[in-house]
């Protein structure tokens, strides 16, 4: 496994080195008539804890960020503002979309000194969408 990392990223591996992997809210959560997307998403969760096993040691750390609506192209395919992609989340607990500068801090953090002690992990960057919805028909919502 080592040899094909290193094939594919070159000098990105090293000993000291992390992996990340985006994945979407579809790890935690499952919606119908989208068994190949969702199938992918659980297939990284399981690359992940498979692959820290395996590159431990080597003293490479992988993980796999779990990141919500994003602002970027692939996230906003038809170029809607911003006011109307926030729409989309007002029934959410963080009532808008995330920017890809969030999740590149939490890539900094992951892949810094600080988080060497995380490896298999799979933190949760989606305006805390998997807390729940918030219903405005309820008193005081």
């Amino acid at each position: 496994m080592l040899q094909v990392l290193k094939t594919h990223l070159g000098s990105s591996i090293r000993a000291s080195g992390t992996l990340h992997e985006s994945i979407l809210p579809y790890s935690l959560r499952t919606q119908n008539k989208m068994v190949a997307y969702i199938d992918s998403k659980w297939a990284i969760r399981g690359m992940t804890k498979a692959s820290a096993l395996e590159l431990d040691r080597y003293g490479i750390r992988v993980n796999s960020i779990r990141p919500g609506g994003i602002d970027t192209t692939r996230g906003n395919p038809l170029g809607l503002v911003r006011t109307q992609m926030d729409s989309f989340y007002r029934h959410k607990p963080i009532q808008r979309m995330g920017n890809p500068q969030e999740i590149a801090r939490l890539v900094l953090s992951l892949t810094s000194d600080d988080s060497s002690f995380s490896t298999g992990s799979e933190p949760i960057a989606y305006g805390r969408w998997s807390a729940g919805e918030i219903i405005d028909l309820l008193p005081n919502s």
